[in-house]
């Protein structure tokens, strides 16, 4: 799949991330959450160099790869209608600004696949009462193929597929049970702003140790639903 084609197809590329039980989601009764990994904000921090962009950058090591999420972000407006059944996260990446990899030395590889994503030690916490807190993990299946056919320096990829575990949109998913809604919710609607922290974790296929990944990321959204 060429990039023109999945950017027309998709617009953009998304990381959906389901967190909660349940056979499917409802149409009514929700409350979104705007951005709640924060990873646009880190992603368009300017380079002190270039002033552009920076995007999130990811060093290689052992075919593996790490990006911290910390930020801060205000507690949602809205009122809950009634049990709070999922939390769901959509996190886009940016398919106007292709993928970037610097290497330690010799050429690009042709193909990198991003695979195993967890986000681990994911916690939301009220920024007046850090007591306020709730951390949980979530698995992220499916993959993302980064392509450079040519191999041309200095490194310049193209989201080539992105496959997702299940449903029609491209997305990783990723379900989880057993969350404590009740403080989630609390921390997201009560006392005025909140903090994010934890890690995305992910397995880089293709990619030499000591080798630096760029993305960019869009804005993410966040749903209550209820």
């Amino acid at each position: 799949m060429s990039y023109r084609r999945l950017t027309a197809a998709l617009g953009s590329a998304l990381f959906l991330l389901i967190a909660g039980c349940g056979a499917g989601l409802k149409k009514d009764g929700r409350l979104p959450v705007a951005d709640p990994l924060r990873l646009e904000e880190i992603s368009d921090k300017p380079d002190p160099a270039t002033q552009e962009p920076q995007g999130v950058r990811m060093d290689a090591n052992g075919g593996a790869s790490s990006i911290r999420l910390i930020g801060a972000f205000s507690d949602v407006e809205g009122e809950i209608g009634g049990p709070v059944q999922q939390f769901v996260i959509s996190q886009r990446l940016d398919p106007a600004r292709k993928p970037q990899v610097a290497l330690p030395g010799g050429n690009p590889p042709a193909t990198i696949t991003l695979s195993q994503m967890t986000l681990d030690g994911l916690k939301f916490s009220d920024q007046t009462n850090p007591n306020q807190a709730v951390t949980f993990d979530m698995d992220v299946v499916g993959t993302i193929s980064l392509t450079n056919p040519a191999r041309v320096a200095p490194g310049i990829y193209a989201y080539d597929a992105v496959v997702q575990s299940e449903g029609a949109d491209p997305s990783l998913t990723a379900r989880l049970a057993g969350i404590d809604f009740g403080s989630l919710v609390r921390i997201l609607t009560q006392n005025g702003a909140n903090n994010v922290a934890g890690a995305m974790n992910l397995k880089t296929d293709g990619l030499p140790d000591g080798s630096v990944l760029t993305l960019w990321f869009g804005e993410g959204t966040g749903t209550i639903i209820f």
